[in-house]
C-alpha cells in the first residue's frame, strides 16, 4: 500500500494566501477571507534598494519612515546585513489595490531569492508571468520579463551577474518553493512587511491570534496522523525484522546441517578409501600368508604400498610378490634384519592398478 506523506510545510500553508492582481478583491477585509500572511505576485509591487550609513536601530527606523512617508504608494521594507559600513534596505512599493489588505505582505521575489545562492540568476514562472531574478552581495533583484528593456543580458549586467548559466523554475517548483520557504524568512529583519489597512486598528498579534485555533486544530490532527503513521511504520519494521531474523536463523540452521553432512561424507569417504585399499591388497597378501609370512604393517602412499613382512626368507617374499599378477613391481626399501630366526624386511610394492585413497 502506498503511504502518502503529510508534510508540515503543507500544514503551514493554511496561514498564507498567494495574491494575484485578479484575486486581490477576494482577500479584502470585507470578504472575510483573512489570513495573517499574504504572498504577493510580482505584478503587485515594484522594488527599490536604499543604502544608509550604519546607525542605531531606532535611528534606522526613523530614516526608513522618513523615506516612506509622503509617497502615494505604501512601502514595505526588509533590512539587510551591514556591508562596507552601510546598511542596505529593500523597499517594496505595493500597488494601490492592496491598500485595504491587512497582514504580512511578502513579495514572492524575496522568498525565491532566499532559496538561491549569491551570484545566481534564475528565470521563474509564477503562473501569469516570466520573471528574471538575480542575487548579489547587495541583495535580491527581480524584473518582469515583459515590457521595455526586459532583456536577460542587460538585467544581469546591471546587477553584476553572469547570464551564461541560468536556472528555469516552472510553476510547480515555484509553488513548492513558496510553501516550503515563506516561514523560513529572517523575521527579525522583516517586521517592515506588516501592512495595516487605513482605519484598521488590528495588529499583527490580533491577526495571528485569529489563526491560532484553526491552526492548532490542524496541528493536533497532524500530530495524531504523524503518530499513527510512525506507529504503523514501527510495527511494520518490527514485523519485517522478525521475518528477517527467522530467515537468518533458518539459513544458519541449513548451513550447519550442510557442514555436518559434509563432515560425515568426508569420514565415509575416508573409510571407503581405506576399505577399498585393503580390498585391492588382499590378492597380494594372501600368497604371503599362505607361505607362513606375518604382515606387521602396511602403508599406502598414492599407488605405492610399503609392507613390513616377517618371514623365514625375505628373498622368497620378494620373489612371491614379483610373480603376483596384481603387482606391477616390487623391491626392498631397506635391508633385512634377523629377529628370532626370522627375517624382517620392508618391501615397496606397486600394484598393477592404482590404489585410491
Amino acid at each position: 500500500m502506498k503511504k502518502e506523506k503529510f508534510q508540515l510545510d503543507t500544514l503551514l500553508g493554511v496561514l498564507f494566501k498567494y495574491v494575484t492582481p485578479e484575486s486581490v478583491g477576494e482577500h479584502q477585509e470585507r470578504s472575510g477571507a483573512k489570513r495573517p500572511v499574504y504572498v504577493l505576485n510580482r505584478e503587485l509591487y515594484r522594488e527599490q534598494t536604499l543604502t544608509l550609513p550604519v546607525m542605531e536601530h531606532k535611528a534606522l527606523k526613523q530614516a526608513i519612515k522618513f523615506e516612506l512617508q509622503g509617497k502615494e504608494e505604501h512601502g514595505l521594507y526588509v533590512v539587510n546585513q551591514n556591508s562596507n559600513n552601510s546598511i542596505t534596505v529593500d523597499i517594496y512599493w505595493i500597488a494601490p489595490s492592496l491598500n485595504e489588505l491587512t497582514g504580512v505582505l511578502i513579495p514572492e521575489s524575496l522568498i525565491i531569492g532566499r532559496s538561491i545562492k549569491e551570484g545566481e540568476f534564475v528565470r521563474y514562472q509564477n503562473g501569469s508571468n516570466l520573471v528574471y531574478l538575480a542575487k548579489n552581495s547587495k541583495g535580491i533583484f527581480s524584473k518582469l520579463s515583459a515590457g521595455m528593456f526586459a532583456n536577460a543580458e542587460y538585467f544581469c549586467a546591471a546587477h553584476g551577474i553572469a547570464a551564461l548559466e541560468s536556472r528555469h523554475i516552472e510553476v510547480v517548483e515555484f509553488s513548492k518553493i513558496l510553501n516550503e520557504n515563506w516561514f523560513r524568512l529572517p523575521w527579525h529583519k522583516c517586521m517592515g512587511l506588516w501592512h495595516q489597512a487605513p482605519g484598521s486598528d488590528e495588529s499583527l498579534f490580533d491577526r495571528l491570534s485569529k489563526a491560532v485555533f484553526p491552526f492548532s486544530l490542524l496541528f493536533t490532527v497532524y500530530l495524531l496522523l504523524s503518530s499513527a503513521f510512525v506507529s504503523m511504520q514501527m510495527n511494520s519494521a518490527s514485523d519485517e525484522l522478525s521475518d528477517l531474523k527467522a530467515n537468518v536463523g533458518s539459513a544458519l540452521k541449513v548451513r550447519n546441517e550442510v557442514r555436518n553432512l559434509d563432515e560425515h561424507l568426508h569420514k565415509l569417504s575416508v573409510v571407503q578409501n581405506a576399505v577399498q585399499t585393503r580390498w585391492e591388497l588382499w590378492p597380494v597378501l594372501v600368497p604371503l600368508y599362505e607361505m607362513g609370512s606375518q604382515i606387521e604393517r602396511i602403508t599406502v602412499v598414492d599407488d605405492l604400498v610399503n609392507i613390513r613382512v616377517r618371514a623365514d626368507s625375505s628373498s622368497a617374499v620378494l620373489q612371491n610378490l614379483i610373480n603376483n599378477v596384481n603387482v606391477s613391481s616390487a623391491k626392498f626399501s631397506g635391508p633385512a634384519r634377523k629377529v628370532r630366526d626370522k627375517e624382517v624386511v620392508n618391501v615397496e610394492v606397486k600394484l598393477a592398478q592404482k590404489v585410491e585413497r
